[in-house]
């Protein structure tokens, strides 16, 4: 399996917002705004689609990696 750069920024991002608001209350200094239900619903939908690409991803890697293990075919002279 590879990640990339660019998936890494993608799920990055997608949770930085529920993340810095899960587990711990924060200080007052750190009090950032609640992300709106839009907001929440967008990050989610970048976090679904980059599912359902990885998973078109790893079908194609192991329709490659399936084909690398067929023996070679002798060729008859």
């Amino acid at each position: 399996m590879t990640v990339t750069d660019e998936d890494y920024r993608t799920i990055f991002f997608a949770m930085k917002r529920a993340s810095e608001r899960s587990g711990h209350d924060m200080s007052a200094g750190r009090d950032i705004p609640q992300p709106s239900p839009d907001e929440m619903e967008a990050d989610l939908t970048v976090l679904d689609n980059f599912r359902i690409e990885l998973g078109k991803r790893r079908k194609a890697t192991f329709a490659t990696r399936s084909a690398l293990e067929n023996p070679v075919g002798a060729t008859l002279l």
